[in-house]
Order: C-alpha cells, then sequence, then structure tokens
C-alpha cells in the first residue's frame, strides 16, 4: 500500500519537472507530441472459483464467489496526435498507471467433521499499454474521443487457510504474482485550458485475462490437499481526470 502510494506522489511530482525538461529541449514543442498525467479512481471484478480435493480422504470441495476491489492511483502518458480530416483526429498514447487497488475476503466453513477460516487479498499494483485515440472536434471547447488498445497488469493474488476438527488439522498460504494481458476500452471528452494545456475525463475498462493458481498441503493425518483457484471475467473500470501539456 505504502509502495503504491509513493509511486503515485512520484508521478505527481515528476511530471512538472518532466515537462519542462522536454519543453527545454524542443521535443515537446514537435507538433502533435504530448505528456500528461491522470489521478485515477478504479474498481475491480473477479468471478473466482476454488475446487480442494484429497484421494486419500475421498474429500472434495467447491467455493464460488465474486471478488470486488477499489482504490486510487495516478497514470502518466505520452502520446502523437494528427488531425485526420476536418474536425476528426487520431492519436496513439502510451500510458503506465500505479495503483493501490485491492480486495479482501474472508469466511468460515464449517461442518461435523472439520472448521475452516479462509482469506484471500487481491491487489491490481500497475498496468502499462498503447491506445488508439480517435477524436471529434464537438466544437472549438471540447473533443470526444475514445480509446482502444492493449495492456498489461500486473495482478498479485495471496491468502490462507487453518482447518481443525476430525478430519484433521492444517494451517497454509498461498501467493501468485501474474502479468495478466487484455483489452482496453473507453470514452473521454478533452477542452483545452490555453494554448498549451489541456483538460481531460476519461472512462475506462479494461478485460483481462483468466489466471490460475494451485497448491498442494497435508493436514494433521498426512492426508493431501490439492488446491485449483481460477480467476475469470477480471475487469477494471477506470474514472480519470487529468492534464496534458
Amino acid at each position: 500500500m505504502v509502495q503504491r502510494i509513493i509511486t503515485t506522489l512520484v508521478l505527481v511530482l515528476v511530471f512538472p519537472n518532466l515537462s519542462w525538461c522536454i519543453e527545454k529541449k524542443g521535443l515537446i514543442n514537435i507538433p502533435g507530441l504530448y505528456l500528461g498525467l491522470s489521478g485515477i479512481k478504479d474498481n475491480s471484478s473477479y468471478n473466482f472459483r476454488r475446487a480442494e480435493s484429497s484421494t486419500s480422504s475421498l474429500y472434495l470441495d467447491f467455493d464460488r464467489f465474486d471478488w470486488y476491489g477499489s482504490g486510487y492511483g495516478g497514470e502518466i502518458f505520452l502520446g502523437y496526435g494528427k488531425r485526420v480530416i476536418k474536425n476528426v483526429s487520431l492519436a496513439v498514447e502510451g500510458f503506465y498507471d500505479a495503483s493501490s487497488n485491492e480486495g479482501n475476503i474472508k469466511f468460515i466453513d464449517s461442518n461435523t467433521l472439520y472448521t475452516r477460516n479462509l482469506h484471500g487479498t487481491f491487489r491490481q499494483r500497475w498496468q502499462y499499454g498503447i491506445v488508439a485515440r480517435p477524436g471529434f472536434n464537438i466544437n472549438e471547447y471540447a473533443q470526444l474521443y475514445g480509446r482502444v488498445g492493449y495492456l498489461i497488469s500486473n495482478i498479485q493474488l495471496s491468502g490462507g487457510i487453518t482447518q481443525t476438527g476430525v478430519l484433521g488439522g492444517f494451517s497454509g498460504k498461498f501467493s501468485s504474482d501474474k502479468n495478466c494481458q487484455g483489452v482496453q476500452l473507453g470514452l473521454g471528452v478533452e477542452m483545452p485550458l490555453n494554448s498549451r494545456l489541456n483538460a481531460r475525463i476519461e472512462w475506462v475498462w479494461n478485460s483481462l485475462q483468466n489466471f490460475t493458481n494451485q497448491s498442494l498441503i497435508k493436514d494433521s493425518n498426512l492426508n493431501t490437499y490439492t488446491t485449483f483457484r481460477r480467476a475469470s471475467n477480471i475487469t477494471l473500470e477506470q474514472i480519470k481526470v487529468g492534464l496534458s501539456w
């Protein structure tokens, strides 16, 4: 959490100096080139399934639940745009996000054979990618544009389980760190504040590939359990407010 906050603050502090350096070097004066920074509010959603089995104890258990998370973050982006025809433009934009997005679960599964305490956390730490940004000038004060592109998003999944009862006792943890590929779609409006500075607001929807995690554990009766976890329908919805130079 602290690392993600620090990363976001670094983006905020670096942007003015980076803009100044690029302008002094003459790069920002290249027609169509722009640099920007956005603040982000994001919400994530997972469809999570867990299947656990033990051939030695003839045990089989399933869980399915929807898992949600939220957080705040920052984005730095660099792009190049050009007018195609009157009122229509096309830009290509690269971006990097850092986020505090996190979701937690905790529940108890109990019967006559065992009592289980399960907990888990997922985090979306960062993502980067490239998008095409076709735009249409509504009037001289605003441009409506879309976003379509490719991204890679880092997802951390961790948790633990503790079991007690006549079936046997154990305690274990699991963790995984995945870089998931995905598609980004979005809509935005951009408005000029002066001859150099533009403001924008965007709605962005990211859809990421499914991923799996598997672990093995033994209980106090030496029964071996295999746990298979699968996250699917992974989405990250973002509202971004930013400035570009």
